[in-house]
């Protein structure tokens, strides 16, 4: 069978489009179980990118470029939800441990909360922005110049599916009272941009590193929406 057969068989509700490089919508609830196929049956071991995209009216969702590394054979999905207020998706962290980083993005400038992931938390901006600046329906007024330092928080949040089809949010600690703790940065560490960690030691061997990875920020993603191409 060729990938397009499988891919029919095991989803006949996923919908092909021959825009771009061609891609699959698959519906959110089928979503992780043609994820988990994809990876575990037929080699997708190799998540390329993982994208939030704001389609308007049609809902919010990403896409996923998935590739195998034994074969070079590509795939890309999307999924979406018409929920612009409340939206989820699942989480597919479990497959490719690199969506971990990439749904926090879209979660910090979608609004998008994936299920099942264990730390859904902003990946870039402040924990107390105001809404989601990649989302077409953004207010930039919400968020004036904040000259305040921002407060650490030593928690998370995931969200559970519950057995009626809602969720709940649940909160976990990042670090326990007894762990050491240490500050490294804000620092330049050889990367394009300004990174601070706090890790949890137990003498040399790191046990537990958070990363904040926002400081030189500007949401130059959004601006380019309204510049020339000179002026971005």
């Amino acid at each position: 069978m060729t990938l397009n057969e499988k891919i029919t068989a095991w989803e006949p509700a996923a919908v092909w489009s021959d825009k771009g490089d061609g891609l699959y919508t698959v519906p959110a609830e089928r979503f992780h179980d043609l994820a988990s196929r994809l990876r575990h049956e037929a080699g997708f071991d190799f998540l390329r990118s993982l994208t939030g995209v704001d389609w308007g009216e049609e809902g919010i969702g990403a896409v996923y470029h998935l590739e195998s590394t034994s074969t070079g054979e590509n795939v890309v999905l999307r999924t979406l939800t018409p929920d612009r207020t409340q939206g989820v998706l699942p989480s597919v962290c479990d497959l490719w441990k690199g969506a971990e980083f990439n749904e926090r993005e879209v979660f910090d400038y979608f609004g998008i909360r994936f299920l099942n992931h264990p730390d859904m938390r902003r990946l870039y901006l402040r924990d107390d922005w105001v809404g989601h600046p990649l989302r077409k329906d953004y207010d930039e007024s919400l968020n004036p110049l904040r000259m305040s330092n921002e407060v650490s928080r030593d928690s998370t949040a995931t969200f559970e599916l519950m057995p009626d089809g809602s969720f709940i949010r649940k909160r976990s600690l990042l670090f326990e009272e007894g762990e050491y703790v240490i500050n490294i940065g804000p620092q330049h560490p050889a990367t394009h941009g300004v990174l601070r960690f706090r890790v949890s030691l137990e003498g040399e061997i790191i046990r537990k590193l958070d990363v904040h990875c926002g400081y030189i920020h500007r949401g130059i993603e959004k601006m380019c929406e309204s510049l020339t191409y000179p002026q971005t």
